[in-house]
């Protein structure tokens, strides 16, 4: 599911330690929870990472140049139920049920989000750090098992084609928030043959695609699904094309096509490491790990993987 990172910043300490540790554990909600002890820890942070939404005690102050760096969602945490806050934020009792604490985040930022809304459409990522694991056949194979409008294979790996039309064309209009998108979707997704899948090949070289953040997933996943062409749209994702690995937030579920060698395992041991230096660590276990057969993707046994895969 598409993951939202929520601070919980200057609330007494042992509470604040037990709320994040329950949001986390909780591998049924979209939530990452990091805790931050003081305002001057937060302020670090926000130098170089962003929040969807803060929470924070009663009389914190937040400048409101910092608000873009969270979302502007604050919700004060009060020690009384039925707290006014002030006009344009949340209030919530913090000594009820995280459950229901859950349930409000829920309201806030889930239901605020256009971003894979509608169920009716799937988003996935296929990645690895290991070669030749099948991550591709496998992409396509989720691709080709949407029998509603069919699937949308998108190539972001390390290195792709001259094509006229591909993923660093696409960026351009991304990045400018150009209107014109779906009409150059329109006219430049492949059809591939036999199939009702369609197909955004990769850049030329990773370079052409390492500058897209979170942001811009975000927004080009809204401007597809708006589109409605493919209900199930699949992003196959070299380990090293991309610099901002928050964009993995921005997916249904991601597959993780693996090697049992000892290399392999080594590589997958460090991707891992590295999700949790980010703060990522609810992502890192939401990840499926797949053994991808030797096979091509419209082949039986990839069929049958990727219905064990319940997507």
């Amino acid at each position: 599911m598409q993951q939202f990172k929520v601070g919980i910043c200057e609330i007494e300490n042992n509470y604040m330690l037990g709320l994040m540790a329950q949001i986390n554990s909780d591998m049924s909600n979209c939530f990452i929870a990091i805790a931050f002890s003081a305002k001057e820890a937060l302020m670090e942070y926000l130098e170089t990472g962003t929040l969807d939404l803060l929470m924070v005690p009663e009389g914190f102050r937040l400048d409101a140049t910092d608000r873009d760096s969270y979302g502007g969602r604050l919700i004060y945490m009060t020690d009384e139920p039925m707290v006014e806050p002030e006009p344009g934020y949340i209030s919530i009792y913090k000594y009820q049920k995280v459950s229901s604490i859950i349930k409000t985040l829920n309201s806030i930022i889930v239901g605020s989000e256009n971003t894979l809304k509608d169920k009716l459409y799937k988003v996935y990522a296929v990645v690895s750090p290991v070669g030749r694991s099948g991550k591709t056949k496998l992409a396509m194979a989720l691709c080709s098992n949407d029998e509603v409008r069919g699937g949308l294979y998108i190539g972001c790996e390390e290195y792709g084609y001259r094509d006229v039309n591909t993923m660093a064309d696409i960026m351009f209009l991304v990045k400018s928030r150009s209107d014109g998108l779906v009409d150059f979707l329109e006219g430049s997704v492949e059809t591939v043959e036999g199939s009702n899948m369609g197909m955004i090949r990769s850049a030329l070289s990773y370079q052409d695609i390492r500058e897209m953040e979170r942001e811009d997933f975000s927004w080009f996943i809204d401007r597809l699904v708006e589109w409605g062409r493919y209900t199930t749209i699949v992003f196959d994702i070299g380990g090293g094309a991309l610099s901002d690995v928050e964009i993995f937030r921005c997916f249904h579920r991601i597959f993780m096509p693996v090697l049992n060698d000892t290399i392999s395992i080594r590589k997958l041991d460090a991707f891992d490491a590295m999700l949790e230096r980010k703060h990522m660590d609810k992502t890192r276990r939401a990840i499926t790990r797949v053994n991808v057969p030797d096979c091509e993707f419209e082949e039986p046994e990839m069929l049958r993987l990727v219905d064990g895969l319940n997507v």
